[in-house]
């Protein structure tokens, strides 16, 4: 790799910048915390980049713009219970696009891909840093990290997306949206002198995103396809033909197509919002290959569908609707979706703008874009923890009572060792499932009425049925 001898290292403090190190509460499960937009400049398409290190540690770069124009990074502990940060990345002097991405770095460390326009060698090309494992110190690439040498260049400052992950042997790869038609494409590694490779001809590739195959490393790449007549998704492996997603009118434009693979599993797998338009779209997760996707919910008018995957294959799916936020899991063989939950967002949100997050853990590190209104916007994050289902036969007894089994499962599965409370006024009875998911509670008489059978187990949201008697 070909890069100047002088390396630019920006460390000036948020404090010059009028920001002041958050230092806030992440909290558990039900708790929101703010991690982007101190000091204002958030636009309704901002994209974060996301990132977890192996101490656990998640890491989110993110950008203020359009005046004061600077890359940030803020890091979530492992326990989601503090942000720390902000540190500045590097302040474009004429502007920066507002959607970065995050991928690993050397050593163990970050590398963050973003573009802006400055006096710099890399104005208006991809450009790059990294930072250790704390990412408190960037270093700035003082290079182009793209080649744009296509049709006179290749300008991704103000290209509709910018996007990037971890190759086969660790090398990065960046992709970029259209600023021109035909302009999108994505370039292996972070050498100037090697050539840019680009999507379709023509106009519009945007939203790009990228995902890695576990087992065969093979590579897919994914974008938005805006022409004269329709939107749609599409995903390429890199010789072979574009493959349209099923369904995807009505994916929204300016958001990040949502394409992944599973952690220790094959398969590539896309979130989006299937339909013919974005006001009856239904939240969909298309393994790559298939006929047809997997509907996650049939109440109509998702937006902003998204997803992340979780070690064993399960893969999280998350999409805002009437102004909630709405996730669930799907079971081990992402075949099946599990329960789904209900979020409300930051108090004050007037709408919900853009939906991300990172399940490397198993829960999901859930980031909203959210507006709202005199209070500010930015990106707010809360943990999820995957819901319980309980079922219960029978679902109604007699007044005198009687044998009731409780199954609790997770997208399918019998949930072993949960704990299941049946509360009947001032009484409360109690079981504990078995391998199979299963308990059974003996049901003396009661008074009629509705009651409720809850069910709780380590590392997952509680989940509840209820019992009709008499």
């Amino acid at each position: 790799m070909r890069r100047s001898s002088r390396v630019l290292c920006l460390c000036l403090s948020a404090i010059v910048l009028g920001l002041s190190a958050v230092g806030a509460q992440a909290g558990p499960p039900g708790s929101w915390t703010q991690v982007t937009g101190f000091g204002g400049g958030v636009q309704a398409g901002d994209e974060i980049g996301l990132e977890r290190t192996s101490d656990g540690r998640l890491h989110v770069a993110w950008t203020r713009s359009p005046a004061s124009a600077a890359l940030y990074h803020s890091a979530l502990s492992a326990d989601a219970r503090s942000v720390s940060g902000p540190d500045l990345i590097t302040a474009p002097s004429r502007g920066i696009n507002n959607r970065v991405d995050l991928v690993a770095g050397p050593g163990g460390g970050l590398r963050v891909f973003f573009s802006g326009l400055s006096e710099t060698a890399f104005s208006d090309r991809m450009g790059t840093a990294t930072a250790g494992r704390d990412g408190r110190t960037w270093t700035v690439q003082t290079t182009p990290a793209s080649n744009g040498t296509f049709g006179g260049g290749s300008p991704v400052y103000a290209s509709s997306g910018i996007s990037a992950l971890t190759g086969a042997g660790g090398v990065p790869i960046s992709m970029w949206g259209d600023s021109a038609p035909g302009a999108g494409g994505y370039h292996l590694g972070v050498d100037p002198s090697t050539p840019d490779f680009h999507f379709l001809p023509g106009c519009c590739s945007i939203d790009p995103n990228g995902a890695r195959e576990a087992g065969t490393g093979r590579v897919f790449y994914g974008w938005n396809r805006l022409d004269a007549t329709s939107t749609r998704a599409l995903v390429q492996a890199p010789g072979e033909a574009p493959r349209p997603v099923p369904n995807s009118q009505a994916t929204q434009l300016g958001h990040r197509l949502a394409i992944t693979g599973r952690i220790g599993a094959r398969g590539i797998y896309v979130a989006y919002t299937a339909g013919e338009n974005q006001f009856e779209g239904l939240p969909a997760l298309w393994r790559v290959g298939d006929r047809e996707p997997l509907i996650i919910s049939h109440r109509r008018g998702a937006r902003y569908t998204s997803a992340a995957p979780t070690p064993g294959g399960h893969v999280w799916v998350m999409w805002a609707r009437e102004g909630r936020i709405w996730a669930g899991r799907t079971s081990v063989r992402g075949t099946a979706p599990g329960r789904v939950m209900a979020v409300t967002p930051p108090r004050g949100t007037v709408v919900i703008r853009n939906l991300t997050g990172e399940a490397s853990r198993g829960a999901l590190d859930l980031f909203a874009l959210v507006d709202r209104g005199d209070r500010g916007s930015g990106y707010w994050h809360q943990r999820l923890l995957p819901p319980l289902a309980v079922t219960a036969s029978p679902a109604r007894l007699p007044a005198r009572g009687g044998r009731v089994t409780v199954r609790v499962t997770d997208s399918g599965r019998g949930i072993g060792g949960a704990i299941v409370r049946l509360r009947l006024g001032s009484r409360t009875l109690q079981a504990r499932t078995g391998p199979d998911g299963r308990a059974t509670i003996m049901v003396g008489s009661a008074g009629r009425g509705e009651y409720t059978i809850s069910a709780s187990a380590r590392s997952y949201s509680n989940g509840a049925t209820s019992l009709r008697i008499g």
